[in-house]
């Protein structure tokens, strides 16, 4: 990843000396000389830049006017002044000259703030970047290798999707109306059906792609930190918050925010959300000024989130807040047409990623996967194909090797849990350390409940009296997925 460097500009020794000393943990240089500065400008990237306004020679408006119009980079400037020209200051924020202003003497704890916020960004940019490139890589290559079916793939940006169905080539056309507006959207469909690819697709094709995407777990966060993961906190806000954090909203600013499992929010929750999205601000725990925020908000959800409104489980004002826009992505057993070239861009894909060798799979083969129900959608269907590529050694796959893999799974599916661990009895003869005993004994009683609330996970918390994150991962743990699991 790219060292981020931090240049600071101020005609003032005393003042360069004090920035240097006070941000000695960042790789920053200091220039008194503003001429001498933007050609070290034109000829080094930085990405933050420190300036004082009023300086002999060039002003720091010009001096980052000049580096804008010579550079290529991006940057994000800062600028400190005495005397400050909210008229001029504002007319610069709004042409992109500077992002942030604060006064002189400068008060390093805002300083630093205002730094980590911007390193934070820049990280996150970075990483960004580094993904998009790699996944662009992978799919150049994955490119060359679908020429056959070419015309089922279609590419944006870092992300592909095979698009066979007519109601897939209908999301498609949705995509690319939607991706025009700002307005929220809300995608639903089935596990497994490839919502957060579309959310991403949705950001991708918009006036947003440059800027921040952030993905957020709704049934991941527990309550208990929901707010301060949501919209951050102050230093000092409660006991253990030691620095100021922002938030998920914060992080989004310009860009897309994606909830997934957003009918997983916890009720108690969803009010504040609603406020962000209605007043277009938030405020973090132990602020004092609300920070406005420009986000695009993207939902997804496998639940009927009418039905839940109608039950009083989520806020009827919230769900027709974030349902303006509307995807419906159809289960893979709705549309058989996409499974035979799924299949082989999976193989493919597969194949490309372990750098073995390419294998395809038989018409009847092909037929075979066709007939099959997938309740867990592309996801299973991808894990069946990469189980087959890495079981069976031939290049040709059959229906024989796929009917194998499928009846294997099956067996230890349908299997009932309870035929899977033994009498509890039965376990104290086998001197088992204690807590491997509690997680058979807990494992067992949980599946029981998974089987009583017909594997809904958030009742089966609720019903625990488990904090849903926690219940999470507690399933993970135990490696349960369903009570026949």
């Amino acid at each position: 990843m790219e060292e981020i460097r931090i240049i600071a500009i101020d005609d003032e020794e005393a003042i360069t000396h004090a920035i240097q000393t006070n941000l000695s943990d960042y790789n920053i240089v200091v220039f008194n000389d503003p001429e001498a500065a933007l050609e070290e400008l034109i000829r080094t990237p930085y990405q933050i830049i420190i300036i004082d306004e009023i300086m002999p020679k060039l002003r720091g408006i010009g001096l980052l006017s000049k580096t804008r119009e010579a550079c290529r980079h991006p940057f994000i400037a800062i600028m400190l002044s005495a005397y400050i020209d909210k008229e001029l200051s504002q007319k610069a924020i709004n042409s992109d000259l500077i992002d942030y202003m604060l006064d002189k003497p400068i008060k390093f704890a805002l300083l630093k703030d205002k730094i980590n916020i911007c390193v934070g960004k820049i990280k996150r940019e970075q990483e960004e970047n580094s993904r998009i490139e790699r996944i662009k890589n992978e799919n150049e290559q994955l490119t060359r290798d679908i020429k056959s079916f070419k015309e089922f793939i279609y590419t944006c940006e870092d992300q592909t999707m095979v698009v066979c169905a007519p109601s897939i080539k209908k999301i498609v056309g949705q995509l690319d109306k939607f991706a025009k507006s700002n307005e929220s959207c809300l995608i639903q469909g089935e596990t497994g059906t490839g919502k957060e690819k579309i959310a991403y697709l949705l950001h991708q094709k918009s006036g947003r792609s440059g800027k921040s995407y952030v993905k957020v777990n709704c049934a991941a966060i527990p309550e208990s930190l929901f707010e301060s993961e949501m919209f951050g906190h102050e230093a000092g806000a409660y006991t253990g918050a030691s620095k100021m954090k922002i938030g998920k909203f914060e992080m989004a600013d310009n860009g897309t925010l994606f909830l997934d499992e957003i009918g997983d929010l916890p009720l108690s929750q969803q009010s504040k959300i609603l406020c962000a999205l209605e007043d277009g601000e938030i405020s973090r725990i132990g602020g004092t000024k609300p920070i406005k925020i420009n986000v695009r908000i993207v939902c997804a959800t496998n639940t009927d989130l009418l039905k839940m409104a109608e039950e009083g489980k989520f806020r009827k004002d919230l769900y027709y807040r974030i349902n303006v826009l509307q995807i419906f992505v159809p289960p893979l057993r709705e549309r058989v047409e996409d499974i035979p070239v799924l299949s082989r861009y999976f193989l493919m894909e597969i194949s490309n990623k372990e750098g073995g060798v390419e294998k395809n799979l038989t018409e009847e083969a092909l037929e075979y996967l066709k007939n099959l129900a997938f309740p867990g959608n592309i996801r299973e269907l991808k894990n069946l194909i990469h189980r087959a590529y890495h079981f069976h050694e031939r290049e040709q796959i059959t229906e024989k090797d796929i009917k194998m893999l499928v009846n294997n799974s099956r067996s230890q599916e349908t299997e009932p849990i309870e035929n899977k661990i033994p009498p509890v009895e039965s376990l104290f003869e086998k001197n088992l350390p204690l807590r491997e005993f509690k997680d058979f004994v807990e494992r067992l009683y949980i599946a029981s409940q998974l089987k009583k609330h017909q594997d809904n996970k958030t009742e089966t918390a609720q019903a625990l009296k488990i904090d849903p994150a926690n219940f999470f991962r507690k399933l993970k743990k135990l490696r349960l997925t369903s009570y026949k699991s």
